[in-house]
């Protein structure tokens, strides 16, 4: 039988024994225990870091430079209990269509399981179709990096993605997308019971 020490509540790539910060960065991610809580203590939910960024206004300059102003919201949050799940959206607002225009959503945190579990993305964008527009989602190639990319707007898409039971390991879920009109972007997850 293995016994594994608990590593958190938070953890960085440099110290595994964290304790929650005051700013939310995805250099400090929540660490889980595989699709349960810790304790039964309600404030012990699932925990995920979430990034949603997207520009505000975007104007081509006459010296072929780009002049943007990019809102970014990162926070810590809690999948409730009996759910599990979180879903979320943003828009690029303000476009100038000399330019472009981009919005992305990404879930991260980091897990400890003595066994796999499954975790559930559903994805979706719209009007990215003008000017040759690309969405990203999924879960990153773990080799390159390099995340899945359709063109043109995405239709809800979903998959579940097995996480093997590991001592210790951190996964990043995202949708972006980018083009020369308005995307949005909505990006679901939820921890699947045993």
């Amino acid at each position: 039988m293995l016994i594994y020490s608990r590593v958190g509540p938070f953890a960085s790539s440099s110290n595994k024994f964290l304790i929650e910060p005051d700013v939310a960065t995805q250099e400090n991610l929540p660490v889980n225990c595989a699709n349960k809580n810790w304790t039964n203590n309600p404030d012990d939910a699932f925990k995920v870091f979430r990034n949603k960024q997207a520009t505000l206004g975007t104007i081509g300059l006459p010296d072929g430079s780009i002049d943007e102003e990019i809102i970014t919201i990162s926070s810590y949050i809690s999948l409730p209990n009996e759910t599990k799940s979180s879903s979320d959206s943003i828009s690029a607002v303000d476009f100038n269509p000399n330019g472009s225009a981009s919005a992305s959503i990404e879930y991260r945190f980091c897990y400890q399981a003595t066994h796999s579990f499954q975790v559930r993305v559903t994805g979706s964008s719209s009007g990215v179709t003008a000017g040759g527009g690309v969405t990203e989602f999924g879960l990153p190639d773990p080799e390159t990096g390099i995340i899945p990319q359709t063109s043109g707007d995405l239709l809800s898409t979903s998959y579940t993605e097995t996480l093997p039971g590991t001592f210790f390991s951190s996964v990043r879920f995202s949708i972006s997308a980018s083009a020369g009109s308005l995307p949005t972007v909505n990006l679901s997850i939820e921890i699947l019971a045993d």
